[in-house]
């Protein structure tokens, strides 16, 4: 069972509180993106391997080649 703090009680919507709680429920995860500044680099130049429950275990950056 996954528990869940309600958010709404300082005023937030349930929009907001949902994704507090998944953030939370991620926050390994999270962190680790954060750590690694996953969100700042292009998909093409990386390749995520993800265990079986779609966490992130390992970032693979990929070599460009620019055109001359």
């Amino acid at each position: 069972m996954i528990k869940m703090i309600d958010f709404r009680v300082m005023g937030l919507d349930d929009i907001a509180s949902d994704f507090l709680n998944w953030c939370m429920w991620k926050r390994d995860n999270l962190e680790f993106v954060k750590e690694c500044k996953t969100l700042e680099l292009f998909s093409t130049n990386v390749v995520l391997h993800l265990d079986h429950l779609g966490n992130i275990k390992r970032i693979d950056r990929t070599i460009c080649h620019k055109r001359d």
